[in-house]
């Protein structure tokens, strides 16, 4: 195996990684100041925090629908924007098959609490993407200006 092969299979077993504990983590502070009915979740009345066993299903249904989506490959992730929308449709595939599960299981759940957490999951896990990126980039123009006598 290439070390450019290498190096991209290191890459996805990373961002799987970051992403599955970065949902965790986001859902988990989320589900934290809803139970403690903290000021800033702003919960509705008719609907309740996530339930406790979703803690295990949430990472698993965005795994699957990043999977899904190819968003590991690095065929189609070679531009920034086209890894921005790929990791987009796939958290909200991720949103769709997590709310169609709950939904069928007959939990009642906020809607505000879903919306809170997809926004900040996006935003997240978009950004750990770009300092990343950008993290390669500087590293590779500090490489570039070596001076090799």
């Amino acid at each position: 195996m290439n070390r450019r092969k290498r190096d991209n299979v290191n890459l996805a077993i990373l961002a799987i990684g970051f992403d599955a504990v970065l949902t965790f983590l986001i859902y988990f502070a989320l589900d934290f100041l809803c139970e403690n009915r903290l000021p800033i979740a702003f919960i509705e009345e008719s609907g309740g925090c996530f339930p406790g066993w979703s803690y295990a299903a949430v990472p698993l249904f965005w795994l699957v629908s990043f999977f899904i989506s190819s968003a590991y490959d690095p065929k189609h992730i070679y531009k920034i924007v086209d890894e921005f929308q790929t990791v987009i449709l796939s958290i909200v595939l991720g949103y769709l098959l997590f709310s169609g599960f709950i939904f069928l299981t007959g939990e009642q759940v906020s809607r505000r609490m879903f919306l809170y957490f997809v926004i900040l999951d996006i935003l997240i896990l978009l950004s750990w993407r770009l300092l990343f990126r950008l993290y390669i980039r500087t590293r590779k123009i500090e490489q570039d200006d070596k001076v090799i006598l």
